[in-house]
């Protein structure tokens, strides 16, 4: 088949879209599918090279308006020129979907839309909820538009549903996990290097308000005297205000010993860094998914998260749940997992078997059955 993605943005952008934009891209390759990735362009100038096999098409970004009005049209008269056999749009709620759909009934070709849950709660927009409402009211059924409506999970399900999404075409598609991550790796040379010693939690992801870090800070501060030779660690880059008051909280908090920020770690020491911890933390006000989970539960490690849209955790099987702001009940959780060996190694396996069911050769064929089936 000839397939295009279309998504905001690709690799070397880093994010969990981009990422599972990336390995559908590249397996469709090695199945025989003729790949074309349609993507904004991080420099502003228009490119095109080949990656992994994956044709990549780049369009400079002509306005962006907060974290979803991103405009880059100029990749809808390129598409026009081709003859695709399926057209799998990604992000609800950008622009290009809504082109992409408009496009594809124009056109007479099959579209797909995988939404990669943008439902979160209103103090997460902040000044833009109004706009986002607003969107929802006036281009929300334009998801009626495509053949498939793909949900992260059963809660984002209910959500599109809510919608007036036509049921029949919301299927539940969920993002994957990296086979790579159910290897086993030797963590000692990356914390020797990092002068890393003893038991850690760890937080793996962005560096902005909205991921709770600083939430997990506060709590970390309250668990007790037991792990006071356990340490935290903060990988990942991003607001480089925000992270230096983070360091400034940490410092006031008495931690400065305690916890350390590691900053952008590549692949490889990512899975060092999870293979060596006690366990994962992701503390965010809303985490529609967090491939990082699914990373984490491949390594047999236990995790600790907020709830959010995407079914990935169950209360003391796989994880712990905790509510966002509540440090009590975070600062419990971490001490659990430091301080209860066996129940941390349970979660951890059970964690196991459910990253086991959702590496990305499986998502991705059951994505190239769905292509088949509409095209048929």
């Amino acid at each position: 088949m000839r397939i295009a993605q279309v998504t905001p943005f690709y690799p070397p952008v880093v994010g969990g879209v981009e990422s599972a934009v990336e390995n559908i891209s590249t397996l469709l390759v090695k199945r025989g599918h003729d790949v074309d990735v349609y993507t904004s362009s991080p420099n502003g100038s228009r490119s095109e090279e080949v990656v992994n096999g994956v044709n990549v098409r780049r369009f400079p970004m002509l306005l962006e308006i907060g974290t979803f009005a991103k405009f880059w049209p100029t990749f809808l008269q390129a598409m026009r020129r081709q003859r695709y056999d399926v057209i799998h749009t990604h992000v609800y709620r950008h622009p290009h979907s809504t082109m992409v759909g408009v496009y594809s009934r124009l056109a007479g070709t099959k579209a797909v839309i995988s939404t990669h849950g943008p439902f979160h709660p209103r103090d997460v927009w902040g000044r833009l909820s109004y706009l986002v409402r607003i969107h929802d009211l006036v281009l929300g059924r334009t998801l009626n538009l495509f053949e498939k409506v793909f949900a992260l999970g059963e809660i984002e399900r209910r959500i599109l549903e809510n919608m007036h999404i036509e049921k029949e075409k919301i299927e539940v598609m969920p993002n994957g996990v990296g086979s790579e991550h159910l290897q086993v790796y030797d963590p000692k040379p990356f914390l020797k290097e990092q002068g890393i010693e003893g038991s850690y939690l760890c937080y793996l992801g962005r560096i902005h308000p909205t991921k709770g870090i600083e939430f997990l800070l506060r709590s970390f501060a309250k668990v007790g005297a037991v792990t006071d030779h356990s340490s935290l660690l903060i990988a990942g880059s991003g607001d480089r205000d925000y992270l230096e008051k983070l360091k400034l909280v940490a410092y006031e908090l008495g931690l400065k010993n305690r916890v350390k920020f590691l900053g952008y770690l590549e692949e490889e020491q990512k899975m060092r860094l999870l293979e060596g911890c006690s366990g994962l933390v992701l503390p965010s006000m809303y985490e529609p998914y967090g491939i990082v989970l699914l990373e984490a539960m491949a390594h047999g490690k236990p995790v600790i998260v907020t709830p959010g849209g995407a079914d990935l955790v169950s209360q003391n099987y796989n994880g712990l749940l905790v509510r966002y702001g509540d440090e009590e009940g975070m600062a419990r959780h971490l001490s659990t997992l430091l301080t209860e060996h066996d129940k941390a190694v349970e979660l951890g396996r059970n964690g196991r078997v459910l990253a086991n069911e959702r590496v990305w050769e499986r998502i991705v064929t059951r994505l190239e059955r769905v292509y088949l089936e509409i095209c048929n």
